[in-house]
């Protein structure tokens, strides 16, 4: 705004005021001089004194008070002074994580929550990222995998009425051979593609498969990826464990059962064995889809509510809705 002359000072350059300044609402005094050719901070758009401001790595100049009050990226570190952009994160972090449009458009992506990636993250033998955070939760090694996939195995006794005759083996693949065992047996003669559990999306219509179920010849097999974080590895192999548990309930008719309850049932038995492992942001993620995972999940939990545990594992039996 416009003043009259007054004993001031202007902040930018310190000289006294003896004519026309401006007056910011933060309370800077800009003579009209700095006001016309002092720089300007690139969020604010006020004259910014050299001393208080600073220039990002892009060239960016910024005010103290705007460096201070805006996000920063947490990729690159840089302010971020047009649009944001988060995802969703599969360990809780203090503060939610916030990324500039340039990073987003130009690093490599974590595999498995789709955040860009910068210090701290790892890159897989096989090539796929995972961000700092994602990073810092793997389960590495068969062994540490296996006792997880104990662990599953000893929450579904927990949760199901009759425990799996027969503990399907668990064979740990890359993301590679993932999607060409699916292929393989998709292409078996008179055979169905095998029941998948869906992780991280990738994109429109498409999915990155963490693991799946099979009975092959008679023998149940499981697949999981290697390199998953301890609560989507739980989660997954929890899943699996209920569509091998399902499988032996309904025996030759397993072919014939509603995807709503297949996926749904096994949703459930993922949903309740994180829950039990006190993972429950993971676990309320699946209650967000729209997909037949997340519909079947829900419908269940109904179910559960309205008539009790014994009501799902019928319904489970059955088959069908």
């Amino acid at each position: 705004m416009f003043g009259v002359e007054e004993t001031r000072f202007c902040h930018l350059c310190g000289q006294q005021v003896t004519g026309r300044y401006y007056q910011y609402t933060t309370g800077l005094t800009v003579c009209s001089a700095c006001e016309r050719t002092a720089p300007r901070c690139a969020r604010c758009r006020a004259p910014t004194p050299a001393a208080g401001a600073s220039v990002s790595r892009k060239g960016v100049l910024i005010c103290a008070r705007c460096n201070r009050e805006t996000f920063h990226c947490d990729t690159c570190d840089e302010p971020i002074l047009g649009a944001w952009y988060s995802f969703q994160e599969l360990i809780a972090t203090p503060q939610p994580r916030r990324y500039c449009a340039e990073c987003v458009r130009d690093r490599p992506r974590c595999d498995l929550c789709h955040a860009p990636t910068g210090a701290g993250s790892v890159t897989l033998s096989d090539g796929q990222y995972r961000c700092v955070v994602c990073a810092t939760d793997l389960v590495i090694g068969e062994p540490a995998i296996r006792l997880v996939y104990t662990d599953a195995l000893a929450q579904l006794g927990l949760i199901v009425d009759d425990p799996l005759r027969r503990t399907p083996p668990l064979d740990v693949v890359s993301r590679r051979r993932m999607g060409e065992t699916r292929r393989a047996y998709a292409r078996e003669a008179g055979r169905a593609a095998p029941t998948a559990h869906s992780g991280a999306e990738e994109g429109a219509g498409a999915r990155h498969v963490l693991g799946f179920f099979v009975r092959a010849q008679g023998r149940p097999v499981i697949y999981v990826e290697a390199g998953l974080t301890r609560g989507l590895l739980l989660g997954t192999l929890a899943h699996e464990l209920g569509h091998a548990w399902q499988s032996e309930q309904l025996g030759a008719s397993a072919g014939a059962i509603d995807p709503q309850v297949s996926e749904g049932f096994a949703e459930w038995v993922a949903y309740h064995t994180l829950m039990a492992r006190g993972m429950r942001t993971l676990a309320s993620r699946a209650r967000e889809r729209q997909d037949v995972y997340g519909r079947g999940l829900e419908r269940l939990l109904g179910i559960e509510r309205a008539q009790g545990r014994a009501a799902v594992l019928r319904l489970a039996r059955a088959g069908r809705l």
